[in-house]
């Protein structure tokens, strides 16, 4: 999804998937592959899955690292690393056939120019 109006652009990309895996070991696998985009954080609550991602920075929090906001009971887990205006998320449930995750990457911009 992009979204572009003056002043400010938006792009989501997110997609769901299904695994057989334990969520243990989904979210030790994407912990280690997030890393190369800086420090992780895991996040506990209910599940959003790869469609709703909460980040509503103004301009002086885009740069600031990212964070869990409403960290609350729930067997679903975010691993989070980046900033409020640039960041990758991966989301993981257990499922009764293992586990269901989603990745998204969220990219916000702000300026003059409206590319992402």
């Amino acid at each position: 999804v992009n979204l572009s109006i003056p002043g400010f652009s938006l792009k989501v990309v997110a997609a769901e998937f299904i695994s057989e895996d334990a969520p243990d070991k989904i979210i030790a696998y994407y912990d280690k592959e997030l890393q190369k985009y800086g420090k992780t954080i895991q996040c506990h609550g209910s599940w959003s899955g790869g469609g709703h991602v909460e980040t509503s920075p103004g301009k002086e929090e885009i740069s600031k690292p990212v964070s869990c906001g409403k960290n609350g009971s729930g067997d679903s887990v975010e691993l989070k690393v980046g900033t409020e205006g640039n960041q990758h998320v991966v989301a993981v449930k257990p499922n009764s056939q293992g586990t269901r995750f989603a990745l998204v990457y969220v990219r916000i911009h702000t300026g003059s120019d409206n590319t992402i």
